[in-house]
């Protein structure tokens, strides 16, 4: 009795008189009235009867799936009371007519596709979860698309039918320009997102005759509307079709149609299944915690039923308990992005480090200039340099913004202890031809110099998650004195003067040594002695004011390094770094080597790169990481490993990318014994040896056999893969020589053979577009909604691999195309079209475990995370 009843006002908590014939009830109640004392269980045996004929037929079945049996289903678990806030409320909240958004009806339409993008085909109704326990993981299918049909009601009500009614209105002037370019990327998103075919998300599910007719006839008219339209003017083109549309009464009708039927498909096909669900039950256990829970019927100014508050953080509190499925990834958006616009816009002035912001001394730790000049710096293991040989003797803030990180920390700290062996290099080896790469660094006296690009980390920034202050840059001019001793090469004497700085003006820098160099060396009477320029470098070090001193020194050398980049923005330096990097790695590679590498990268495995020569290290490491744009790589990398650091690094159990020289001893011990799992790049060799054991991500088991089998596959994957791509790109690099066996004499890509590079840049990108294709239709940005601005929320995107995996298919089969004309990059010197199959698309069939590895790397998440989130289909 009292569980079937209210406490305060006597009235059922569950009526299910209507299941019961009203003589039953009748009858007792009766009988109950004249009852007094203990009630025997007897009494209900007709009631128990007459559920168990109930239970056995369609009626019971029914109760199942009613709200009523949800409610006790809640109430029997011990949780809180069911709430069911009117669909049409929540909906009506989120319009643009309305006076107010209602962070709460956002909220709530959150949970709502939450459910949706975890639900499974065989979803079980009744959870019967435990309110402690997280959703269980099962092996059915994920119902792909299911968020599809109520993202893109919400996608028309907010944005697409809004942009369409200001578009009707707006006057002829500027104004126009604006609404008609945004409701140009409504269109293209609604079409990419929905109901693009075999493609949208709308085409995942299954619809009525009269919804999918409804899809139909707004496809029609949007192709209708491209086609019929032959300006050859991109933006006139654009506004044309725009125009064609706001004239076209149906589609506007026909859009809000698809609105409300898409509705009402949720409301009939999943509303019900996502109140019995453990989500709905965690929604309400959130409402049940909140101070202010409006009745049902009260309304606001609208005329919709007030939605009930969920707790803070609820959304939050959600994803803590949640088991996401396979098939759905959680990122984390990225909350630091560079302002590169306003990065562009600012230029170099007296404030702003166009060049370097220390400068270094690093000289022997025993060589001292009142010391006998034959004094020695002995290494028993010629040519292996041991760094605790020297020592940095002066160092100098030479820019305002060094002076500023000096101040908030000491310069001792600032520099890593081992930037000593970024900065110097052992002496040369002896080559069989005078006139090679030496040329130049060895002169008079036994005098080896050396102007040498590093990179070391930055002490200063490395809790920053700007990647972009990760590192020094840095130039330094090495002079080693070489004498023979017992028949064996000794350094006699060395000294190195290094630049460094936190942005990448290596250019200005390594401009600034060389004019210092050329005046204080090969400008003088001594013809090319750099004994004098020594010595001098010495008698500083004995300076009481040392710092100055230097400062003083490399000024006027400093000015003339920065002059041809007064005038430039503060990214100028950078990027023309990034270019000539990028021409030393298109230069050093062949284009199926090329390829290899590039691939091996974007799948994030484990790469050594060497060389004699280590600015080449730095050159082609920056080089490597320009042709991974827009992406950018998340581990790891060194491009010059200290010795010391060497053997360690290589074992690294992450992925990494790092630079060995093979100036010395140990980096060539170290290269005979690298892990299987490592693949090397030999820079001076234009090769690249792939790795044995190739890591990857793929949802085969985890047993052991697998992984071999597999990391055998996807190795086969990743070379049949290269040599195509690289015949791709040798095509593009040099024509004539790719295709010396076709039968036709002219060219069709007409590139010139001097723009290898820009070939180079465009088909990396060109296949990366490809490869990351439809990527943002498959995102859903999930944000708990705040009523206060200054409050930062959790935020998450959800991302669907299931369909993303399912798009890539589709690119491979010309079965999912854009609305709109848009440059293919690989296709240079051809005439786009709408329909055209890309050229760089992958088939599930021959690279299922490359996609698969890529789509699940760090490279991949942080690309993920940093979309806008106005670029997916629900936000």
């Amino acid at each position: 009795h009292n569980f079937f009843v209210r406490p305060e006002s006597r009235e059922p908590l569950f009526d299910l008189r209507p299941l019961f014939p009203q003589e039953l009830i009748d009858d007792l109640q009766e009988k109950l009235n004249k009852k007094s004392g203990e009630i025997n269980r007897a009494l209900f045996r007709s009631i128990e009867v007459h559920l168990e004929i109930t239970l056995v037929g369609t009626k019971f079945a029914s109760f199942l799936l009613s709200d009523e049996c949800a409610r006790m289903r809640a109430y029997m678990r011990g949780t809180v009371s069911f709430i069911d806030p009117p669909l049409d409320s929540i909906i009506g909240h989120l319009s643009p007519i309305a006076s107010q958004v209602n962070v709460s009806a956002c909220n709530l339409l959150r949970f709502m596709v939450v459910y949706l993008l975890c639900q499974k085909e065989n979803d079980a109704l009744d959870k019967n979860f435990d309110n402690k326990t997280a959703i269980a993981s099962q092996e059915t299918k994920r119902s792909i698309g299911s968020a599809g049909g109520l993202s893109c009601s919400i996608f028309i009500l907010r944005t697409l039918q809004p942009l369409l009614n200001e578009a009707s209105k707006t006057p002829q002037h500027d104004k126009e320009k604006d609404v008609i370019s945004k409701l140009i990327s409504a269109l293209e998103d609604f079409w990419d997102f929905f109901v693009a075919p075999r493609g949208g998300i709308l085409d995942s599910c299954s619809y009525s005759n009269e919804t999918n007719d409804l899809i139909e006839h707004i496809r029609e008219a949007l192709v209708k509307s491209v086609e019929s339209c032959h300006i050859v003017d991109r933006e006139k083109k654009l506004e044309a079709i725009v125009r064609s549309l706001l004239q076209d009464g149906q589609f506007s009708e026909n859009l809000s149609r698809l609105r409300d039927d898409l509705l009402f498909d949720y409301h009939i096909n999943h509303h019900s299944k996502y109140k019995a669900h453990a989500i709905h039950e965690w929604m309400c256990a959130e409402a049940s915690q909140t101070s202010k829970i409006m009745c049902e019927n009260e309304r606001d100014n609208d005329g919709h039923t007030f939605t009930l508050n969920l707790r803070g953080n609820s959304v939050s509190r959600l994803f803590r308990k949640l088991d996401i499925p396979k098939g759905v990834s959680r990122h984390r958006p990225a909350h630091a992005i560079l302002d590169s616009a306003k990065m562009e816009n600012n230029i170099g002035d007296a404030k702003c480090n166009i060049n370097a912001d220390f400068a270094i001394i690093f000289s022997a730790r025993n060589y001292d200039v009142e010391s006998d000049e034959n004094a020695t710096v002995t290494n028993n293991d010629f040519p292996v340099f041991d760094r605790l040989g020297f020592r940095r003797s002066v160092t100098a803030s030479i820019s305002e913004h060094g002076k500023n990180i000096s101040e908030r920390m000491p310069l001792e700290q600032i520099f890593p202890v081992t930037m000593v062996s970024y900065a110097m290099i052992p002496p040369l080896k002896d080559r069989s031809f005078k006139e090679s790469i030496d040329f130049g660094r060895k002169i008079k006296n036994g005098w080896e110099v050396s102007l040498v690009n590093f990179m070391a980390p930055n002490n200063a920034n490395k809790n920053s998650n700007d990647q972009a202050n990760q590192f020094f840059y840095g130039v330094t001019l090495v002079l080693n004195q070489i004498g023979n001793h017992s028949d064996k090469k000794e350094v006699m004497k060395a000294i190195a003067i290094s630049l460094v700085a936190e942005r990448n003006v290596i250019p200005a820098m390594r401009s600034s040594l060389m004019k210092l160099y050329e005046e204080k060396v090969l400008l003088k009477a001594n013809d090319k002695d750099c004994s004098s320029f020594v010595s001098s470098l010495k008698k500083l070090e004995a300076d009481s004011d040392s710092s100055t001193s230097l400062s003083v020194l490399l000024e006027p050398y400093l000015k003339m390094g920065s002059s041809p980049w007064v005038d430039q923005t503060l990214t100028k330096q950078a990027k023309f770094f990034e270019r000539s990097s990028l021409e030393f790695l298109v230069e050093s590679l062949s284009p199926v080597p090329l390829s290899l590498l590039f691939l091996t990268t974007l799948l994030e495995q484990k790469i050594v790169v060497t060389s004699q020569r280590r600015s080449a290290l730095v050159s082609f490491i920056v080089g490597m990481q320009s042709l991974l744009s827009p992406m950018s790589w998340p581990h790891l990398i060194v491009p010059t490993v200290p010795t010391s650091l060497a053997n360690d690094l290589v074992q690294y159990p992450a992925p990494f990318i790092i630079g060995i020289p093979l100036d010395n001893k140990e980096g060539m011990d170290l290269l005979k014994a690298l892990p299987d799992d490592v693949t090397l790049v030999d820079v001076d060799a234009g090769r690249v040896i792939l790795t044995k054991r190739f890591l990857h991500h793929s949802d085969a088991s985890d047993k052991k056999n697998d992984q071999q089998l597999n990391s055998v596959a996807i190795r086969s994957q990743v070379l049949l893969l290269a040599e195509t791509l690289g015949n791709v790109l040798g095509v593009y690099q040099s024509d004539s020589v790719w295709r010396c066996d076709s039968p036709l004499i002219d060219s069709h890509v007409h590139v010139e053979s001097s723009r290898k590079i820009e070939a180079a840049q465009k088909i990396a990108r060109s296949f990366i577009q490809e490869l990351t294709s439809g990527l943002n239709t498959c995102c859903y940005w999930i944000q708990e909604e705040v009523n206060e601005t200054d409050v930062k929320t959790e935020q998450n995107i959800l991302f669907d691999e299931d369909r993303f995996l399912l798009l890539k298919e589709l690119r491979s089969q010309d079965q999912y195309f854009s609305l709109f004309e848009s440059e293919d990059l690989a296709m240079i010197g051809h005439e786009s079209s709408i329909t055209h199959a890309p050229i760089l698309s992958l088939t599930m069939t021959d690279f299922n475990l490359v996609i698969e590895t890529f789509l699940r790397g760090q490279m991949m998440s942080s690309f993920v995370s940093s979309q806008d989130k106005r670029t997916m289909p629900f936000w």
